[in-house]
């Protein structure tokens, strides 16, 4: 259980009110349903996986580029890197592209190819990249990351991709 204040786009924070850590996708849901942010829905996810970074990025139509319309936890040094971002380059750029989830269990010594150089940067270690996809149209990308090495489960990877299917609507 944790306390969160609704009216705020932070973390979650004590003196507010209560919520049960039993479905992070009925509690985005219960958020989106009484008008909360993308920013808000941000920190709830965030808090809930107990992660120190987040990030959402809309498709932009125009461009075919994901625009970042949320954050949290990202360091100043690469928000230029991460502000707009080619679909295909870096973690979320690859969930764009290959419309699946992307984990890496340790951005510092991860060999994929898909982290970019400053990736490490950020202090992350553990890090999941979901694209948002509603009816086969991908909105965008949901991304959360901790600073220790992580690997995702299958349950939490599957809470995600939930999670992000309900932001499409917010986006």
């Amino acid at each position: 259980m944790f306390l969160v204040n609704k009216n705020q786009g932070d973390r979650p924070k004590e003196g507010f009110y209560l919520m049960s850590k039993d479905s992070i996708v009925a509690q985005v849901d219960a958020l989106i349903a009484s008008g909360g942010t993308v920013q808000s829905c941000l920190a709830l996810i965030v808090g809930h996986f107990d992660a120190q970074t987040g990030t959402i990025h809309r498709l932009d139509d125009t461009d075919g580029r994901l625009k970042l319309i949320a954050h949290i936890g990202i360091p100043e040094v690469i928000m230029d890197k991460v502000t707009d971002i080619p679909v295909g380059k870096g973690i979320a750029g690859a969930a764009a592209s290959e419309r699946r989830p992307i984990t890496i269990c340790n951005i510092k010594t991860d060999t994929s190819g898909v982290v970019g150089a400053k990736a490490p940067l950020t202090g992350m270690e553990g890090a999941i990249a979901v694209p948002m996809i509603q009816e086969e149209h991908l909105h965008g990308t949901l991304g959360v990351g901790k600073r220790t090495e992580y690997t995702w489960s299958e349950s939490e990877t599957s809470q995600l991709e939930e999670v992000a299917t309900l932001l499409c609507a917010r986006v």
